[in-house]
């Protein structure tokens, strides 16, 4: 089987919508299938656009190159990737639209959070994400064969707006590899706080500022790291308090091979999201055995149960992120059971078992025997 994934994020290793793909690619292979990946920079006319005008011009460049190229036995869309696509039939029955966070969830939670900071959106965008491109992504699920989210928040509210059917709609995970799982042990005192992910409003950046203020003024020994910020260190100290950013380190960018290093080296993680359709870096810690304090954003409250497998705290509480921290800090017995129930739970994630779940579900699509077909014209 041929499949194509089209993505409307770059093709970075810090982009986790590539990543996902790009570890997909080695299972698929090994089982006799290949997996292909389209994204904007394989357009170079779209160079010259920002970013913020993809949802509008990225699919039709993806529809005129898929009239091209009829050789694919599935095409999966990432998000309004397909809109144009889906619209004029190409492929017709052997697409996919598949989600890495719900647009609409995203938009308003995030929404929220800006106007809180005083800085809301500006018409142009609400026009633009919150109008325009519900819309087309609501008409290329409605003509996917399939519609792939990764959470059971976003699978009702797919349901329930009438975007697509209960039949086709189905939650699938990211997958975690073997280097991530890690055999812990775990110090009578933590003190190595960890923070893994972009440094934007979704994330909870605010609320994890204010917390390890409070935090790491009462107790002197505690560190943070801040890794995967894609944001200059400055920018990312600037939010914490002066007196406590010199025990703060930022890692903007790190390669994929040496993330097992800090998760290693933590004692605690930190994820106060806002919204999240499923944090591969929540994932990741699980793997590793790390006592987790987070959210019941997206794919964690589907996952993690509060005082077995992690403490969650609601969004947006920076007290409750200091509270759950300072009952782990002197308990080893409940980060050793905490950490040991996140690792029991990422084990139904190991990626090999992701893969194989993702290649059962596309081939409910096509019969043992079919071949290729043209593009409807």
């Amino acid at each position: 089987m041929k499949i194509l994934a089209v993505i409307h994020t770059p093709k970075s290793p810090y982009s986790a919508v590539h990543l996902n793909y790009v570890n997909l690619g080695a299972p698929f292979e090994a089982a006799g299938h290949t997996l292909s990946i389209l994204a904007p920079e394989d357009f170079p006319a779209l160079r010259r656009r920002h970013a913020r005008w993809y949802p509008l011009l990225f699919p039709w460049h993806v529809a005129a190159w898929l009239r091209r190229h009829p050789e694919y036995d599935l095409v999966s869309f990432h998000s309004y990737a397909g809109w144009l696509a889906n619209l004029r039939g190409l492929y017709r029955g052997r697409t996919v639209t598949a989600f890495h966070g719900l647009e609409p969830l995203n938009y308003a939670e995030v929404q929220r959070e800006m106007t809180r900071l005083g800085r809301p959106y500006r018409w142009r965008f609400r026009l633009l994400h919150g109008t325009i491109v519900p819309a087309l992504i609501r008409l290329s699920c409605r003509r996917s064969a399939l519609v792939l989210c990764l959470n059971e928040e976003e699978r009702r509210f797919l349901v329930e707006s009438g975007w697509s059917d209960a039949a086709r709609t189905v939650v699938v995970g990211h997958g975690v590899s073997d280097e991530f799982f890690l055999d812990r042990g775990y110090a009578d005192r933590a003190r190595r706080l960890l923070f893994v992910g972009q440094w934007i409003p979704r994330k909870g950046g605010a609320y994890l500022a204010e917390a390890c203020g409070n935090l790491m003024r009462a107790r002197p020994d505690l560190e943070l790291s801040c890794v995967g910020t894609l944001t200059d260190p400055d920018v990312v100290l600037g939010d914490f308090a002066p007196e406590i950013r010199a025990r703060i380190t930022v890692h903007p960018q790190v390669p994929r091979e040496r993330l097992p290093e800090h998760y290693a080296q933590a004692d605690v993680f930190l994820f106060p999201s806002l919204v999240d359709g499923f944090g591969l870096a929540l994932l990741e810690a699980m793997a590793s055995g790390l006592p987790i304090v987070t959210t019941p954003a997206g794919w964690a409250q589907d996952v993690l149960a509060d005082g077995e497998s992690c403490l969650l705290v609601p969004k947006r509480d920076a007290g409750a992120l200091v509270h759950a921290v300072e009952r782990l800090l002197d308990d080893a017995p409940l980060r050793t059971r905490l950490g040991g129930g996140a690792q029991a739970a990422a084990r139904v994630y190991h990626l090999d078992r992701v893969a194989a779940d993702r290649l059962a579900i596309l081939q409910r699509l096509l019969p043992a025997d079919t071949q290729p077909q043209p593009c409807a014209p």
